[in-house]
């Protein structure tokens, strides 16, 4: 499956269901850091930016809509 069909189809999804996917691709990333250097600030951000899409505080939006406010800003 090509990246951006596994992104079309979890942009579809619940948001529930997009912060599992989420907390398990973090998983992943945290069980290979040994592999990939993270700044102390790139940890923090990620670790932040986390805790407010599990506190809702962040506002999801689907691709279609990135996609759409991108034309606007460039266009």
């Amino acid at each position: 499956m090509e990246i951006e069909e596994l992104v079309h189809h979890i942009v579809k999804l619940p948001i529930e269901d997009r912060r599992r996917v989420i907390q398990v691709a973090l998983k992943t990333i945290e069980a290979e850091q040994d592999d990939v250097a993270l700044t102390d600030q790139q940890q923090t951000t990620i670790e932040r930016r986390n805790e407010e899409i599990e506190s809702g505080e962040a506002k999801m939006i689907s691709l279609s809509e990135v996609k759409e406010e991108m034309k606007k800003r460039f266009h």
